[in-house]
């Protein structure tokens, strides 16, 4: 539903069909670390409210990511934050992100990268990825 094959982007209906089918099914972990992988190595995910809640349930599911999967989502935070500084989804997003994946954005060395989108954010939630991140960044 959220490739981007240069078709029509997919619409709310379909994005939420597919998250409610992510959060109430019990994928195996490898086809859920898959489906985080191709959506973000493919530039799958098209940045409306509606797809961004799949990648956010996805997160959620605390699956192990490697390194490379962390460092795409990372890199697409921080090219994202800026536009999408205000909006909640994305924030949700970033949180879970930080949250769920804190041990493997540390092991990925992006926490540098998402302090610097997190500065950028002007939601109720910015503070708690900021703390998140801080302990991060202490963590040894």
């Amino acid at each position: 539903c959220c490739r981007d094959t240069g078709t029509e982007e997919p619409n709310q209906a379909q994005c939420e069909l597919v998250s409610k089918v992510v959060k109430s099914a019990q994928l195996p972990p490898d086809a859920i670390s898959k489906f985080v992988s191709k959506l973000v190595k493919m530039n799958a995910v098209i940045w409306s409210e509606s797809s961004i809640a799949i990648l956010t349930t996805l997160l959620k599911k605390r699956v192990t990511l490697s390194d490379e999967v962390v460092k795409d989502i990372s890199s697409i935070i921080e090219q994202k934050s800026g536009d999408l500084c205000k909006n909640m989804k994305f924030s949700a997003l970033f949180l879970s992100l930080v949250t769920n994946h804190g041990s493997e954005v540390k092991k990925a060395d992006c926490v540098d990268t998402l302090v610097l989108s997190a500065k950028k954010l002007n939601t109720f939630s910015a503070k708690s990825i900021g703390t998140a991140l801080k302990k991060l960044s202490k963590r040894k």
